[in-house]
């Protein structure tokens, strides 16, 4: 019984533990192929990891949005973080491009939840870089599963970051722990954009009202629906970054919330 018992934590430590041969290998792609910004390497406590710093060409900065890619995906992965990451500086935001933690392939949306703690690490490593860049305005902006870590790093840390957005939000499967993330909302009072497809997967969509009540007392909280798109924002990724962008210009330039 004990063998067995060994046997299974075992099986849940690989389940959970990161891909780092395939980290690497997203790396190496990266170095091979950049053609906008530049590789910083990062580190944490743990090891280090590559980032993308790519700055504006304006000659005024107005912040710096790290951005968190999907699971098992990577900083520069096309269509959505590549655009995000190249487009943003051309309306004075520099971008931060962070390579999160991957699991083997097939990893269920579930076992990524428990990489957490290595991300929220991450994003602490790509903040203390860019203070030492003096970058006063910091956002998140996450996609995905990389909208949850936002999400959750603002909830633990509101007083670093100016405002999150969040793509396609993921939540966890269990109504418990869903309803937990959901209510992270409700002690944010930083603009948060919340943004998903109509064809989004269901909990992202069955979860728009509950995530509008949970964020009710945020006057700064916008969500918005992007119509006849599925979550991949296929052939609508031009409309997704004007939304976006626009909603960033509005709030660090005034003149209100809505799009």
């Amino acid at each position: 019984m004990k063998y067995l018992l060994f046997l299974w934590l075992g099986f849940i430590g690989l389940v959970h533990a990161a891909d780092d041969k395939r980290e690497r290998l997203y790396a190496e792609l990266v170095e091979k192929t950049l053609r906008m910004g530049e590789p910083v390497w990062l580190k944490t406590a743990e090891k280090p990891f590559l980032s993308i710093y790519t700055q504006t060409e304006q000659k005024k900065t107005v912040g710096t949005a790290i951005i968190l890619h999907d699971q098992g995906g990577f900083a520069d992965q096309k269509p959505l973080i590549h655009q995000f990451r190249t487009e943003l500086p051309q309306h004075r935001w520099t971008t931060l491009s962070l390579q999160l933690p991957v699991l083997e392939e097939g990893a269920e949306t579930e076992d990524y939840f428990a990489l957490e703690a290595q991300t929220m690490a991450r994003i602490n490593a790509a903040i203390t870089f860019l203070k030492k860049s003096n970058s006063e305005k910091i956002v998140l902006l996450g996609y995905g599963l990389g909208a949850s870590f936002a999400l959750s790093y603002a909830e633990k840390k509101p007083q670093t970051v100016k405002a999150v957005v969040l793509i396609s939000l993921k939540l966890p499967a269990a109504k418990e722990e869903r309803q937990a993330w959901i209510k992270k909302l409700t002690v944010l009072n930083i603009p948060v954009l919340d943004i998903y497809a109509e064809q989004d997967m269901a909990e992202t969509r069955l979860t728009a009202r509950k995530r509008r009540l949970a964020a009710r007392e945020n006057t700064n909280y916008r969500q918005l629906e992007i119509a006849d798109t599925d979550r991949r924002y296929s052939h609508n990724e031009t409309l997704l970054i004007k939304r976006v962008y626009s909603w960033l210009r509005r709030q660090f330039r005034g003149g209100g919330n809505n799009l």
